[in-house]
């Protein structure tokens, strides 16, 4: 007998079930184990920037409730949870802090219903972060093609809707609101395109995050076509984020950019021969883009637009806020409850706000101290953990290049908010811990040495 075909026998005759046609999906007919709830995972992370929970708020938590159904229910078909106990430590601890404080804080109901969504952030977190290589690819992808959409209606409104939303409205009578119609006539005049979001900052948060991924899946692709598809793409997303205007968000892309060519010519640096000047093309690109931006708001634009009025105006939410980190440096207001403090310690001020425009004061104002640390552990954790894994030798090229690109938007997205407030903002906040837990790897990596040492 041939001895492939005597060892398939031998095969068979131990384990028999080995060729039962429901055994292989291919066979049976059947989905792969948990296919048609993937599907309705991918869906919602699709629509996830599609829907602000300030306009479609039942629409938008429903969508949320299926997410967090359909990911419980893949995690206990599939097992696939975060087994990272380092990570899941501190994001506990960092849980409860927000928890407990939103129980004795100034408005326990606004404090509570703020760390409802936190709490549905961890969950979507901690189960993404389980999942295998290939699903994470695929919600990769879906970010990636639903940015598009994105973009092409930012587009729309720039070259169309600006010019035709006034007349049609007075003409029309649509049935809003005068602070809905104050609200759309001052978006129009301004011409800084916001999409699906309620401001041009939250548009421009998003889309940095989405380029910097779409940056790691440019350079692991050889192919011609999807090569160019996704370089398309990605002046597509470029345009819209320069017609948002905002400022802090071209600054977290240089700085996303910057990070993502560093943390990449150090995996590759034994290989490159001769220096990459692509790095330094992009880079420089979108830094004069900045200036140029810089140059126009700071002496052209009036109004809200100027550089210096909105400087000013987040002076006033830092100083109050300072006011307060220093008067009570271990209170706490609860989550959602900064625009109380603010009315305190700024009584007078011309601009009105119900957030800080920075993310460790605020966090410091609403959660307290602890909460400010807890958060900081978690964020050190995560962040070295992806840096020793993506550096490490045994993490394939293509697999460390992509957790490059998803490590420089989660980066990208904290320095926008160290002058923004996107973190506090389910539409665009929902992103960022999807993407968080995308940049986990489900394998540990031994420490063969300090990843500092990649350094030197």
């Amino acid at each position: 007998m041939n001895p492939k075909w005597e060892n398939l026998y031998n095969g068979l005759r131990r384990d028999p079930s080995a060729l039962r046609p429901q055994d292989d999906p291919s066979l049976s007919g059947k989905f792969p184990k948990g296919s048609v709830i993937w599907i309705i995972v991918l869906l919602c992370i699709f629509l996830l920037p599609f829907l602000s929970p300030d306009v479609f708020k039942l629409s938008a938590h429903c969508i949320y409730g299926v997410l967090s159904a359909s990911l419980l229910f893949l995690a206990l078909r599939t097992k696939a949870f975060l087994k990272n106990r380092a990570i899941l430590l501190c994001l506990s601890a960092w849980l409860v802090v927000v928890v407990v404080t939103s129980f004795f804080s100034l408005h326990p109901q606004v404090a509570l219903s703020s760390a409802l969504y936190f709490l549905f952030y961890a969950v979507v977190f901690t189960i993404v972060a389980g999942l295998d290589y290939r699903r994470k690819k695929q919600i990769a992808l879906v970010l990636i093609v639903g940015s598009f959409f994105i973009s092409m209606r930012g587009l729309l409104q720039y070259f169309l809707y600006f010019d035709k939303i006034i007349p049609y409205i007075t003409t029309h009578g649509l049935p809003i609101t005068n602070r809905q119609f104050l609200y759309i006539s001052d978006i129009a005049a301004r011409r800084r395109v916001i999409s699906t979001f309620n401001t041009p900052n939250l548009l421009a948060s998003y889309l940095v995050m989405v380029n910097l991924v779409i940056f790691g899946y440019l350079f692991i692709n050889k192919n011609k076509k999807p090569f160019f598809l996704l370089s398309a793409l990605l002046i597509i997303n470029s345009c819209s984020l320069c017609l948002t205007r905002s400022l802090a968000g071209l600054a977290g892309f240089v700085f996303g950019i910057s990070l993502f060519f560093l943390l990449y010519l150090m995996k590759k640096r034994q290989s490159l021969k001769r220096p990459n000047r692509l790095p330094a093309f992009l880079v420089s690109a979108v830094f004069i883009l900045f200036v140029a931006l810089f140059i126009n708001r700071f002496f052209y634009e009036s109004g809200a637009d100027n550089l210096s009025v909105s400087l000013q105006g987040r002076l006033q939410f830092w100083k109050a806020a300072l006011y307060a980190i220093t008067e009570r440096p271990l209170s706490f207001a609860g989550l959602g409850n900064f625009g109380y403090i603010y009315r305190i310690y700024a009584p007078s001020a011309a601009i009105k706000s119900t957030m800080a425009h920075n993310l460790l004061l605020q966090l410091w104002v609403e959660t307290g101290l602890y909460g400010l640390l807890a958060f900081i552990w978690f964020l050190v954790i995560l962040i070295s953990t992806t840096v020793r894994n993506v550096l490490n030798t045994e993490t394939p090229a293509g697999v460390a290049v992509l957790r490059i690109g998803v490590l420089s938007a989660v980066s990208a997205f904290l320095f926008h908010n160290m002058a923004g407030f996107s973190f506090f903002t389910p539409q665009v906040a929902i992103i960022w811990w999807v993407l968080c837990g995308l940049m986990v790897a489900n394998k540990t990596i031994k420490k063969h040495r300090h990843f500092y040492s990649y350094l030197l």
